[in-house]
């Protein structure tokens, strides 16, 4: 398997192409937190991002999810209502990278 391109490049590799006949409508990057108040305070009132939607107890979680206009890239966090912390490789932090 070959390895993709530098950093910048939008290839997966070199012979990796995206089927014409499976088209992606959205992305969406899923987060847990155990903050869920603090991530809606940081994203949407710190940083600006539009609140797209939210949702409580389904399935026993809640969340929310933030997105620029006209780009259907989102960002989600979601909370159990049972669970009082998320893994350790997490802790609920800020995703920053996306916003390079």
């Amino acid at each position: 398997m070959s390895k993709g391109g530098p950093v910048g490049d939008r290839s997966v590799s070199e012979h990796a192409q995206w089927p014409e006949g499976l088209p992606v409508a959205r992305t969406r990057v899923a987060r847990p937190t155990d903050r869920l108040n603090q991530m809606r305070r940081f994203y949407g009132e710190l940083l600006g991002l539009p609140e797209l939607g939210s949702f409580e107890g389904h399935a026993g979680y809640s969340g929310v999810f933030f997105g620029l206009p006209g780009l259907d890239h989102h960002l989600e966090f979601t909370q159990h209502e049972k669970r009082k912390s998320v893994p350790s490789t997490d802790q609920g932090q800020p995703v920053g990278p996306l916003f390079q």
